[in-house]
């Protein structure tokens, strides 16, 4: 048995780290080892396998991304390296290593707006909230999801809440995506750039390189844009937003298991508008880093209340697709956030599953989502999908958190399902064993700020989640 690291080996450790944490899969093959210190040092345990330690694996203790170069001994070292692990493990138990894998790319898929005919808005109860406000965003009237005077039921009714007085201050949302346009007149003053990294391209700024790299920006603005005369403005407008860029490339699972924990002592929401591809032809979800990554959030963010992370349910209703079949909407940990047009009714491309946890508007019926856009002073009016009705989601909890700073990751949950609001056709909706109604297409209603905060206000906070683990008696 051995004692934790001395002060030598942690040295001997660091000394290892290349200079250059860029990763080239070009020339390295890469793999996670998750070290068990008892039993070995890390230095120990990558001269056994042959590799060099690059760094640690976001947040996860114990957890290190190593390489080898390629084309060793004529040939690529990949199996060389699994294969030492075999046969260390085949000599002893205590091998200082508890898991070993290989780490291959994976692409992730924006769910991407779904374009309609627009219809013109002409909003003459948003002028009016304007001139309340002091809002001189020009493009606040055309802001529907804010204010919908064609149908006043059918928006996020987030009004009355910046009447109580909040607006999203103290609150930062993680908007994990492919970057976030910093100069951006609407966003810069409320971005954060220290929990915001590049995953990508391995850089600290999660600057949108790519001609399509204008997801995470639209997302941003729904939360954070400011008050100010550059478009419109965010649900949570004195929020702070940051971006974390992984959906402009093919990732590791280490990778995206570092961003789903970056800054996560003080960012509060996590929003992630992407998954595996909505074809309907693949069932996909988090593997093992990951689910480590989402519990280390759940159990450590926010200094133990939790991290919130939001996912939109998906666009490939047209394509037979369901979110049932996606590993992240379909997570407990996971807020799953469905599509619900302007009046009231659910769009073609949003899928219908029993992970929906709640509705959001968004584009449908000819209108979409205006917002900000990538450039120093740029807007669009095309946004939309279980993108955008996820973004919503965020901002409704970000008023929310403020207002109620204490409440955990499952407080969130408890109060969407207890406060969402019941739309759609009554045929639809099925009553649950717990006697609330649930709907496939709607979760358990449409969230409204108003009442999301309301609730929140008096909110009595539940008991942690209780998880208990049993070993298979082969006797």
């Amino acid at each position: 048995m051995r004692t934790p690291f001395a002060f030598s080996a942690i040295c001997a450790v660091f000394s290892l780290v290349s200079a250059s944490s860029r990763h080239n899969y070009n020339t390295h093959n890469y793999y996670v080892v998750e070290h068990d210190p008892e039993y070995a040092s890390l230095t120990e345990v990558a001269s056994s396998l042959g590799v060099e330690v690059v760094e640690r694996v976001g947040e996860l203790a114990d957890h290190w991304l190593v390489r080898t170069r390629k084309g060793l001994e004529g040939r690529e070292e990949g199996d060389g390296v699994l294969k030492r692990h075999e046969t260390l493990r085949a000599r002893s138990a205590e091998t200082g290593i508890k898991y070993l894998s290989r780490q291959s790319l994976r692409q992730r898929t924006k769910r991407a707006p779904i374009l309609e005919r627009r219809q013109s808005d002409d909003s003459d109860g948003a002028r009016a909230v304007a001139e309340r406000f002091g809002i001189h965003d020009p493009l606040f009237p055309d802001q529907w999801h804010i204010i919908n005077d064609e149908e006043p039921i059918h928006s996020m009714n987030v009004v009355p809440v910046w009447e109580m007085g909040f607006t999203g201050k103290g609150i930062i949302s993680s908007f994990i995506d492919d970057g976030l346009d910093y100069t951006s007149v609407d966003l810069k003053a409320n971005f954060v750039a220290e929990f915001s990294h590049d995953y990508n391209d391995h850089e600290d700024l999660p600057t949108p390189k790519l001609g399509d790299d204008t997801h995470g920006t639209r997302c941003a603005g729904q939360v954070g844009a400011g008050k100010n005369t550059a478009c419109g403005i965010g649900i949570a407008y004195d929020s702070k937003v940051a971006g974390v860029r992984i959906l402009s490339g093919p990732i590791s699972d280490a990778d995206e298991a570092a961003a789903l924990n970056f800054g996560y002592h003080n960012v509060s929401l996590y929003s992630c508008s992407w998954g595996p591809p909505d074809n309907g032809m693949v069932m996909d979800g988090p593997g093992y880093l990951i689910n480590k990554a989402v519990l280390n959030g759940i159990n450590k963010g926010r200094g133990g209340k939790g991290s919130v992370f939001v996912f939109a349910a998906g666009n490939g209703a047209a394509s037979g697709d369901q979110c049932n079949f996606d590993g992240y909407t379909n997570s407990i940990y996971s807020v799953t956030v469905a599509a619900v047009d302007h009046k009231g009714e659910r769009p073609y491309y949003s899928e219908a599953c029993t992970a929906n946890l709640i509705a959001a508007y968004s584009s449908g019926n000819g209108k979409r989502i205006v917002t900000t856009d990538k450039g120093t002073n740029k807007c669009t009016d095309t946004h939309g999908g279980t993108s955008a009705a996820a973004p919503n989601a965020v901002g409704v909890f970000a008023l929310a958190l403020e207002a109620r700073p204490d409440l955990t990751w499952r407080d969130i949950q408890h109060l969407c399902v207890e406060n969402a609001r019941q739309i759609g056709d009554g045929e639809e909706w099925q009553l649950t064993a717990a006697g609330r109604n649930y709907s496939s297409n709607f979760g358990y209603g449409a969230l409204d700020a108003t009442a999301f905060v309301q609730a929140a206000q008096k909110w009595k906070l539940v008991k942690p989640q209780t998880r208990m683990h049993t070993k298979n008696d082969p006797n």
